[in-house]
């Protein structure tokens, strides 16, 4: 792995779209994890040996996406950024909510490959 290539961690229920956006990432020459339930999320997450630079979240994976999405954290508690899969947001009112964890960034998990 080059010193410039990210590790993204891809936390999605869908198969397809976790494999879409692994594909678009390895074309981009990132490393990549990915996850398909809270806890592989939270563990990949938790390992100091997988240097996360960034997570992709699912907010479905959770009974609680906001909390799901509060408690990322890597490197001895450093936050880790989080970007929220947009179809995955449940209501508005979680919009302030996820603004105020620092979320600002959000994908739209049915974006093509390119």
């Amino acid at each position: 792995m080059s010193s410039s290539a990210k590790t993204i961690l891809i936390a999605h229920r869908v198969a397809a779209v976790r494999d879409r956006f692994a594909a678009a990432l390895a074309d981009a020459r990132h490393e990549f994890v990915t996850a398909d339930s809270e806890a592989g999320a939270r563990r990949a997450a938790a390992n100091r040996d997988l240097p996360i630079s960034l997570a992709l979240v699912d907010l479905g994976l959770s009974a609680d996406g906001v909390a799901f999405v509060r408690l990322p954290k890597q490197d001895g508690g450093r936050p880790l950024p989080v970007v929220v899969f947009s179809g995955t947001v449940s209501s508005a009112a979680q919009v302030p909510m996820l603004l105020a964890l620092g979320i600002g960034g959000y994908v739209n998990e049915h974006a093509a490959t390119p």
